[in-house]
């Protein structure tokens, strides 16, 4: 969801106009997406995961509202090989939106405990033969009950 949020924020159409007045600076949209990308591709490179939890140590300023925004599309990201990305695009896609807002709602209740306990499930465990999927649960269960162990 922030994912929508973060593209909505940043339309084409923003691109020139003035985001952040920070001082005599004016930061155009285009210029804050920009810093929050270089931003995102630092946090990437100190293998910043969704869920990890980092500290933003800057006063109000351009360099806070792209590091606050680069954290929380990390917080969202999803890799494409495990169950979450299935479930992700769904929630995305014209047949979810074109649901009554009741049911979204519920799909979206169920697809989140969903997620919470399967949505690091490997689809190469899904998409295999028998014998190769067997393998790629197996591992996924010993994984998820060593995190289980240690929290």
């Amino acid at each position: 969801m922030q994912q929508v949020l973060f593209d909505r924020i940043f339309q084409p159409e923003r691109a020139p106009r003035v985001a952040v007045l920070f001082e005599q600076t004016k930061i155009t949209f285009e210029q804050l997406r920009a810093l929050t990308i270089e931003t995102g591709e630092k946090l990437n490179s100190l293998a910043i995961r969704p869920g990890d939890r980092v500290a933003i140590l800057l006063n109000d300023s351009p360099e806070f509202i792209a590091s606050y925004n680069a954290a929380a599309e990390r917080k969202v990201a999803v890799r494409s090989d495990v169950l979450q990305s299935i479930l992700r695009d769904f929630q995305v896609s014209d047949e979810f939106t074109s649901k009554a807002p009741r049911t979204r709602k519920d799909y979206a209740g169920i697809i989140a405990k969903i997620e919470k306990e399967f949505g690091d499930f490997p689809l190469a465990g899904i998409n295999k033969e028998p014998d190769q999927a067997r393998g790629a649960f197996l591992e996924w269960r010993d994984k998820l009950v060593s995190r289980i162990k240690n929290s």
